[in-house]
This record gives C-alpha cells, sequence and structure tokens, in this order.
C-alpha cells in the first residue's frame, strides 16, 4: 500500500465537482506557485502495484500470439483453406489483443490540480519512481485562452469529440489541455482529462474577471478583440458595442436585440433594425476565435443580462 504525496483539505473536490475518493494517490504534491487549490483529480490509487516489465512484455506476447493462432487454426480446424484474408486476419488479431493487454497492464496514470492562481498536470509511466512529466501555468503569465471542441464525423456517424484548451503565454508557448472523449450529448464521464481543462478555464474566468473590472471602472467596457469582422466585441453595462474592421463602432442596446443565439460554435447577433437581404445590424463571430469565451459569457450575464443554459 502506498502513500499520496498530498492530500485534500476540506471543500477540494474533483474537477468534475465530485468528492475525492480517500484511496487516490495524489503521487506529485501541487507547487504553491498555483495558490490555494480548488480541484484536484488522479487516476492512480495507493492500492496500485506495478508489474514489473518482464511480466508486462510475457502477457502482450503471449496475448498477441494467441490472437493470431486464433484465425491460423480456425480455417484448418473447419477446413476453410488458406488464403491471405486469413493471415490479414491473423496478424490483425495478434495487434489488437496485444494492444489490449499492454493498454491494461501498462503503469501509465495523472495527476492533476487547479488553483486559485494555476494549473498544474502530472504524467507518471513505468511505475511510481518512472519518467515524470509535468507542466504548469500561472495566471499571471497568461494572456489570454482559446478554447476549441470538435465533434468527430466518419460517414455521418459520430466517432468522437477532439479538445482543446490553449493559454497564450507571452515570449513562450502557450500551455495546452487537449485530447479527446466519447459522448455526443453530453460531457466525457468523471475522471476524463478534460474535467481538468473545464474546471481551469472556470477558475481562469473568475481570475481575468476580477482584473478586467478596472477596465469596466475606468472605460465603461469590457474588450474582447479577435480576428476577422467584428475585430472586437465589448460588453457594457446593459449594451453590446462592435469594434469593425474599419474600427468605426456601432452600440446595441440589449433591448434593441431582435435575435441572439450560439448554435454550432458561432455567436450571432441582430438588431431590430437589420434587413434579411443586409449585412448591416448583424454580428456573427466563431467561439474558438474568441479569447476567453467563458469570461465573454459571464460579462454577457452579469452586464446585459444575457445567458445561455
Amino acid at each position: 500500500m502506498q502513500h499520496s504525496k498530498w492530500h485534500p483539505s476540506e471543500g477540494v473536490t474533483r474537477h468534475s465537482g465530485g468528492a475525492i475518493a480517500a484511496d487516490t494517490d495524489f503521487f506529485v504534491a501541487p507547487s504553491p506557485e498555483i495558490g490555494t487549490i480548488i480541484t484536484a483529480d488522479s487516476n492512480l490509487v495507493t492500492s496500485k502495484q506495478e508489474m514489473e516489465t518482464s511480466k508486462c512484455w510475457m502477457f502482450i506476447l503471449l496475448g498477441a500470439f494467441l490472437g493470431g493462432a486464433f484465425f491460423q487454426i480456425l480455417p484448418l480446424i473447419f477446413g476453410l483453406g488458406s488464403s491471405i484474408g486469413w493471415h490479414i486476419a491473423s496478424v490483425v488479431s495478434a495487434l489488437t489483443v496485444g494492444l489490449i493487454i499492454h493498454t491494461k497492464t501498462s503503469f501509465s496514470y495523472l495527476c492533476s490540480y487547479v488553483g486559485d492562481q494555476g494549473i498544474e498536470e502530472h504524467k507518471i509511466s513505468g511505475s511510481r519512481q518512472g519518467k515524470l512529466i509535468s507542466q504548469r501555468l500561472k495566471f499571471n503569465e497568461a494572456e489570454d485562452l482559446y478554447t476549441a471542441q470538435t465533434r468527430m464525423y466518419t460517414n455521418g456517424v459520430y466517432t468522437g469529440t477532439n479538445y482543446l484548451y490553449k493559454w497564450i503565454k507571452s515570449g513562450t508557448k502557450p500551455f495546452r489541455l487537449a485530447g479527446s472523449y466519447h459522448n455526443k450529448k453530453g460531457w466525457p464521464e468523471e475522471g476524463h482529462a478534460w474535467h481538468c481543462a473545464n474546471s481551469g478555464e472556470a477558475v481562469w474566468s473568475n481570475y481575468r474577471l476580477r482584473q478586467l473590472n478596472q477596465d469596466l471602472d475606468k472605460q465603461g467596457f469590457i474588450e474582447f478583440a479577435m480576428k476577422g469582422n467584428p475585430k472586437a466585441v465589448r460588453v457594457g453595462s446593459g449594451f453590446l458595442e462592435f469594434v469593425l474592421k474599419d474600427n468605426s463602432t456601432q452600440r446595441v442596446g440589449a433591448k434593441d436585440m431582435k435575435k441572439i443565439t450560439l448554435g454550432s460554435g458561432n455567436f450571432n447577433f441582430v438588431h431590430n433594425n437589420a434587413k434579411w437581404w443586409s449585412g448591416k445590424g448583424k454580428y456573427s463571430f466563431n467561439y474558438s476565435n474568441l479569447p476567453n469565451a467563458k469570461l465573454f459569457l459571464l460579462c454577457l450575464d452579469r452586464l446585459v443580462g444575457i445567458s445561455w443554459s
């Protein structure tokens, strides 16, 4: 039985919001640089024992051998004859079985933390004393967060969702949390790494909101710059202001909005006076092109009274 390097204080939850199990093994303690821990998770438990590398490979090779042999023996038993198809099936079966056993027996785990000042992620492989890969984001070093989630389809059939959370840092490479999950209508299962990114975005948004309140007091609005046209959107108390490519601005009060939608990854705002044949009074931009998109939603809710479930 191993002992966790860190134990959560009262009030700390999993990234998904659930309770942290008592046997969760946080194999690396969080750095003080990310502040007070708000959410944390690890997919390693204290009772987990590493399998010796030699034994892992023995099971992998044995499984691959049996998987391949099955499709060599099957045609002989039923008198189906030998063909290139059976040989291909044998190879594919051997590789598939070997991969499955490798996944089940390999030692590879992840623990992560979201604090009020940053995010940490640690990956370990081989054993508890094996190779450790860590990355850390301190919020005071980041400028903007861009997010994207893409549902993937093959021949009209849903095959999974890819996600990317990318914090832009001045003078250095971005901090990225990326991966995929399979759930067409909802979020991934509890414990999935996506929940760390989602929790991190929520905490980052509140962190930035406290800073941007100074802009609100000074300028009367909070600005979100982006690529395209409009090249920025400003959110103030009861209004939105769109900055166009020619640097002109168009202010629209909340009560003057005819239609406000968020669908298929796009924001769409339509003014009461907009005509169907004209682009004037219609504003559209992609969610993934908007920096700090969740913060934008927070501002819309708190300042303009626009919210989405």
